[in-house]
């Protein structure tokens, strides 16, 4: 059967309404001729759409109709009567999900031999896995070979019958097809929107099964033998290290559109050096341009060439050799990548960083991977109207933190990724951990630390710092240049205070002992912190002692008009630079700023 063409919004581009394929043509739709893409489950010829859609042997009459739950607007969905003991009524999207469900006209159980090509890259080949597996469910009587490039072979191990190299000839096989493999253009209401399910739902006209969205990667036992003798290695020359962390930052494909700067990635390997683990970043082409980066790793940023025996002489990366390594790591850092999508099919946690792409449309949900998205993701959905569906599927199902900042962010996440648990080394092991970058019992959001189960911290990061705090700004023509926080909290304010000006001297106080880690954490680096627990005297000395350092006139002052200690001691500030024109920032609740005067 041909394609069906119809018009795009492109100009001379034309798209399939049956396999999804898009090509540009000089000819009207009808002048096309094409072999159509899809393969039919039944017959293994080209598609009918008058044979689509074999109804349930317990499917009745039509009884009715109800309104779609999953649609916008006021769609009508049919309701049939089911014959089957266990229900009454249906429809029939959900007939086809039903554990019950019994095909009027079963399925042919001859066996054929099915050859794939499939010429793509890494990545698309580790999606390729969740295409193959629901096909190994749904239809075991095919006998699948699949054709792909070199060093992906463990990706299809336990999938397929074969797996032969790509110019393989089509000799002896039943049927040969180069797999359609198109960019996803919706999403959907009970899956993710990856080029795997876009597959699914046109190639072979399969709904796509959530706890099959999942990637398949089995490495063989040499590679595990080959990473076990890696980290070995990596033990004796570096012993103080408790361990090392995978990284994969550069791609092949869409590299603006995926791809990490490197000045990202060098702070992120010196803080993951200061936490004592050894970042090891995978570059086979040479292109990394790190500090600090040699083959030995004797400046303590380890990179195994594409000459390293992990790789077999390939030339490139293997799938299994990856696969194997981060099962040793002790976290992966990737981006939207073949490694990236490797790390997603083990149980080492793993962070992948997105930029200008969305999870929902490249990455499957994973049990042990957190995605690090721009604080304005949702813009990078695809769909139209299927938008809103999209955002809903990837909040309940995926694993997610945003950030306003990618390289503070980063570092945050993997520092709060490699704090002490359970199983990981304690600080009597490791003292760098319980000095200065130590953060158990805080995780990261939206760049700032957090307490853990503290909902009033997730308030205050997204009232200050994300969605910032301006009212302040609009009344005053200059930026400050000297602030005293008396209600700091975990140093929201400050934080984003301090990204509008870097020059601002910044004095916090918080009276709330239990905050203390995470104001600390959060503003350390550039401010000066009171600790709590001392009296007004103390904390009015220290007050006038870091004013009167600075020698800088008192621009603001921020205090909480609930708290009678922070009001109080705000009031002796007041009194004592009372000639200093000052701005108050009295009630967070209304975020008001008040003019205190000058004199």
């Amino acid at each position: 059967m041909l394609c069906e063409f119809e018009t795009t919004p492109a100009p001379n581009v034309l798209r399939c309404r049956r396999c999804g394929f898009e090509g540009k043509f000089s000819f009207p739709p009808r002048q096309v001729r094409r072999t159509c893409d899809i393969i039919n489950l039944r017959s293994w010829s080209h598609n009918d759409r008058s044979r689509r859609g074999q109804p349930c042997r317990h499917l009745g009459e039509e009884i009715g109709r109800r309104e779609c739950q999953g649609c916008a607007g006021r769609v009508l969905v049919k309701q049939f009567a089911c014959e089957h003991p266990k229900h009454q009524t249906t429809c029939l999207a959900a007939c086809q999900t039903c554990e019950d469900y019994e095909l009027d006209h079963p399925l042919e159980r001859r066996r054929q031999r099915l050859l794939l090509r499939f010429p793509h890259g890494f990545g698309d080949a580790v999606q390729l896995t969740t295409v193959l597996r629901h096909l190994r469910l749904l239809v075991p009587q095919w006998e699948i070979s699949v054709a792909v490039k070199p060093g992906m072979e463990a990706l299809f191990v336990g999938l397929v019958s074969e797996i032969v190299p790509l110019l393989t000839p089509s000799t002896g096989y039943d049927i040969e097809r180069r797999l359609a493999w198109h960019e996803p253009t919706e999403c959907y209401v009970d899956s993710p929107a990856t080029k795997a399910e876009k597959c699914l739902r046109e190639v072979f006209e399969i709904r796509p099964c959530l706890p099959y969205c999942r990637y398949h990667v089995r490495p063989d036992s040499r590679a595990r033998a080959d990473a076990t003798e890696f980290a070995k290695g990596l033990k004796e020359r570096f012993p103080v290290h408790s361990g090392f962390v995978l990284i994969h930052y550069q791609g092949n494909s869409a590299r603006r559109n995926k791809n990490i700067a490197e000045e990202v990635i060098n702070g992120v390997c010196r803080r993951i050096l200061k936490l004592n683990f050894t970042p090891v970043i995978l570059d086979w082409d040479n292109r990394h341009g790190l500090t600090s980066v040699d083959q030995v790793g004797e400046g303590g940023i380890v990179c195994p060439g594409v000459s390293h025996s992990l790789w077999r002489g390939r030339g490139t990366g293997d799938a299994g050799a990856i696969a194997a390594l981060a099962e040793r790591a002790i976290l992966c850092v990737g981006i939207d990548s073949g490694p990236g999508h490797v790390f997603a099919a083990c149980s080492t946690p793993s962070i992948i960083v997105w930029t200008w792409h969305h999870p929902l449309h490249h990455f499957p949900p994973a049990e042990y991977v957190t995605h690090l998205v721009p604080e304005n993701h949702a813009r990078l959905l695809r769909g139209g109207a299927s938008r809103d569906l999209g955002l809903q599927f990837f909040d309940k199902h995926y694993a997610h933190r945003c950030y306003r900042r990618l390289p503070l962010a980063l570092e945050r996440l993997v520092e709060e990724k490699l704090a002490p648990q359970d199983d990981r080394p304690t600080s009597a092991q490791s003292p760098s951990l319980s000095a200065v970058t130590n953060r158990e019992g805080l995780r990261m959001h939206a760049d700032l630390w957090v307490r853990h189960g503290i909902e009033r911290d997730e308030n205050e990061v997204m009232r200050d710092y994300v969605s910032g705090n301006t009212v302040w700004m609009n009344g005053i023509t200059h930026r400050p240049r000297t602030v005293i926080d008396l209600a700091a909290g975990i140093g929201a304010f400050a934080a984003s205070l301090h990204l509008r000006s870097r020059r601002t001297r910044v004095l916090c106080w918080n009276q709330d002992a239990t905050a203390g880690h995470a104001l600390t954490a959060n503003v350390g680096d550039f401010a000066e912190i009171i600790p709590p627990g001392l009296n007004g005297e103390l904390v009015m000395s220290r007050i006038f002692a870091w004013v009167h350092a600075h020698d800088r006139p008192l621009d603001m002052l921020r205090f909480d008009i609930h708290s009678k200690q922070s009001t109080k001691i705000a009031m002796r500030i007041i009194a004592e630079f009372r000639a200093t024109p000052h701005c108050g920032l009295i009630d967070q609740r209304n975020a008001k700023p008040v003019n205190l005067g000058s004199g």
